[in-house]
């Protein structure tokens, strides 16, 4: 008697320990369609989705289903990860005509071994941006991967910035100097001029007391004012 397949079950072909053939898939479900996501989903509503449907269908549960069960890790761990992720769906849009060979254990080991497709396909000419690249790719929610020239015009602009208050600080730190320095070179003007009056009206000996005690004073006046900035 010959048993007729469904065609909306799956060809499994094992051939070894760990080893599964995958055929043609006849009734065209694929991890995206197990896990209920889109294709261009990201990390996290891929674990959310993940959780769901491993809570539902977990074998402790009265609904639940080891074989679907099964199925569900698979696709997680499929594509959760960016390398098998960016090589399955390579598959999907390439798929082999004879099958996909790759080292499978459904629930303790999900390592893949992708040696017959490591070629330079997979280096120069497919690209895939994962969750991690177009969602906090810096450690920092909401910023996403830049290319190079955009980091080198912020490296940019932040130097420039930078270079601008720099410039800012020194002139008016200039300024300032000079115009203390013009303050101070006032008053001995102004203190010469005084000196100058009262020269004639003065004695000699009075004349360098007075001038002593100015410059005694104006002496203590400066320690004041410098002990003061310092606080």
């Amino acid at each position: 008697m010959i048993l007729q397949i469904p065609s909306r079950i799956l060809l499994h072909n094992v051939i070894s320990d760990n080893n599964i053939l995958y055929s043609s898939w006849k009734f065209k479900s694929t991890f995206y369609d197990i896990l209920n996501v889109k294709k261009d989903s990201n990390t996290k509503e891929i674990r959310d989705a993940y959780i769901k449907l491993s809570k539902l269908y977990h074998p402790d549960n009265s609904n639940g289903s080891h074989k679907k069960f099964l199925k569900i890790n698979e696709a997680y761990n499929t594509l959760s990860k960016f390398d098998l992720r960016r090589n399955y769906d390579y598959q999907l849009a390439n798929p082999h005509p004879q099958g996909i060979k790759m080292k499978y254990n459904a629930y303790y080991n999900n390592d893949f071994d992708w040696s017959e497709y490591n070629n330079s396909i997979f280096r120069t000419k497919y690209k895939y941006k994962s969750s991690e690249q177009q969602n906090g790719y810096y450690g920092v929610k909401g910023i996403k991967k830049q290319t190079n020239f955009v980091i080198a015009l912020i490296c940019l602009f932040i130097s420039i910035v930078g270079l601008s208050i720099q410039v800012i600080l020194v002139k008016n730190s200039h300024t300032l100097r000079r115009d203390k320095m013009q303050s101070e070179s006032l008053e001995n003007e102004i203190l010469l001029q005084h000196i100058r009056e009262t020269s004639n009206l003065n004695g000699r000996e009075l004349q360098i007391e007075l001038l002593r005690q100015k410059f005694e004073q104006m002496k203590q006046e400066k320690v004041k004012n410098t002990m003061k900035t310092d606080e």
